[in-house]
């Protein structure tokens, strides 16, 4: 079952909603609609992902800076690493009441328990209780439902000495919320180590429920994948989401395959000389998206007119016409 979907005039997130309830009502399987939402979302980019699942300060704070961008798709950002790896297992433990888990965190990257610590004479029961005590003062941030900037975090665990801090953080370890929103304020999109430096105050302001929810996201567990991250797996339910304009990329073009802009001189040329094309890229790239369903398939396209989407799809002969529906 395949449905493709071009949309104008309402939000993102209505419209795949919308085509979920199309898709359980068409194929007679509620797992497209129902509380558990049974299917996997392709984005074609992680930006679009973040947008969906409320990281999208975080995934823009930090995409200002080009360097990060390939470690924000993998979570290879040293700085970063304090938050996923360290402080956010150590909330989870805690929310989970794994009192061996706490334990092994703080045993395997806490300084706090490092043997240098212990050589130079810290009694096993003083070392320990000064563990729990720094734990505690972590912890104690989300008390009651809080939810803290990446700042405060960086700030409690410097205070505490939880964990190192990363290079790229040791400078701003002393500013406040105050003037890290100044520089923020002040910053210019520049290069070199500046913007470098405008990157990470960004980050500073952002919510930490943002790092959870990036985190849920890179881990794969939750609804969402990009479409060059999904080869060689299947799921029973798809809905791959096409959004050229979103993604902003150059790579890869949904509306040249489609034939909703022509091909550039570059393209022609190319399949002129025999070399790769965004068409045959995209081409390819679409296969692979369409062929992880193993039940159902939704194809969402979002083109500024879908009207004249739908005639050109139509004509490809690529779905039947009584599966595309303008939304």
């Amino acid at each position: 079952m395949s449905r493709t979907v071009a949309r104008s005039g309402r939000s993102k997130a209505d419209s795949e909603a919308r085509v979920a309830t199309l898709m359980g009502q068409a194929s007679g399987d509620g797992a497209w609609f129902d509380g558990a939402r049974d299917y996997k979302t392709l984005i074609l980019e992680h930006r679009m992902a973040a947008q969906r699942l409320g990281f999208n300060n975080l995934y823009s704070a930090l995409a200002t800076y080009d360097s990060f961008k390939t470690g924000l798709a993998t979570g290879e950002i040293s700085g970063l690493k304090l938050f996923t790896a360290q402080v956010l297992p150590l909330l989870m433990a805690h929310r989970a009441g794994d009192a061996f888990e706490t334990a092994r965190i703080m045993r395997e990257s806490s300084p706090l328990l490092s043997r240098r610590v212990l050589v130079k004479g810290a009694k096993g029961q003083a070392a320990l209780a000064a563990v729990r005590s720094a734990v505690t003062t972590i912890l104690r941030l989300w008390e009651n439902g809080a939810n803290p900037s990446c700042g405060t975090v960086l700030r409690a665990v410097r205070l505490t000495g939880v964990f190192e801090i990363p290079d790229d953080l040791l400078p701003l370890i002393d500013l406040t919320d105050d003037q890290i929103s100044g520089i923020v304020i002040e910053g210019k999109s520049s290069s070199g180590s500046e913007a470098r430096r405008l990157a990470w105050c960004q980050f500073l302001q952002v919510r930490f429920l943002e790092v959870e929810r990036y985190m849920y996201y890179l881990t794969g567990d939750g609804p969402f994948g990009t479409h060059q991250g999904v080869k060689g797996l299947e799921y029973p339910r798809v809905m791959v989401v096409i959004d050229d304009e979103e993604a902003g990329g150059f790579l890869f073009s949904y509306d040249k395959l489609f034939g909703l802009v022509a091909p550039s001189e570059r393209d022609v040329t190319n399949e002129r000389d025999g070399k790769d094309t965004a068409m045959a890229r995209t081409r390819r790239l679409f296969y692979v998206t369409c062929s992880r369903a193993r039940d159902s398939l939704a194809v969402v396209c979002y083109v500024p007119d879908p009207v004249a989407a739908k005639a050109v799809i139509n004509r490809a002969g690529w779905f039947r016409s009584d599966e595309i529906i303008v939304i």
